[in-house]
């Protein structure tokens, strides 16, 4: 997830555990690229899944936001394309990553997010 590289109010306990991926997929590339394996992490914005669905109601009260949809208009405005991405965009990245084109990419946080991560 692309909180793994920012923050959110009342989103301490996901964000903490993402931080502690991308610190995992660091060092993993490392640990493993010798013998031809790469480890990356996909870190995409909010999708409108069915555990979104479930879940964002909750998160948008505990952010101060009136709905569900004021939730999701706050993400997509975040974002530099003032959208939220599909699932489509994050399957064509991991295509990518188990491909030969992206045998090179390793140890890297990607960032499917519109824009919104600073890096």
């Amino acid at each position: 997830s692309v909180e793994g590289k920012v923050g959110k109010p009342g989103l301490a306990i996901y964000v903490s555990a993402k931080h502690a991926i991308n610190g995992l997929v660091k060092s993993s590339a490392h640990e493993v690229g010798t013998l031809g394996i790469t480890v990356n992490a996909v870190c995409p914005g909010l999708i409108e899944t069915d555990i979104v669905k479930e879940v964002l109601p909750l998160a948008a009260e505990s952010m101060g936001l009136e709905s569900y949809e004021a939730a999701l208009d706050l993400f997509a405005q975040e974002s530099a394309i003032k959208r939220l991405n599909e699932v489509e965009d994050v399957a064509e990245v991991c295509l990518l990553l188990t491909s030969e084109a992206g045998a090179g990419i390793t140890g890297s946080l990607i960032s499917i997010d519109g824009g919104t991560a600073p890096y």
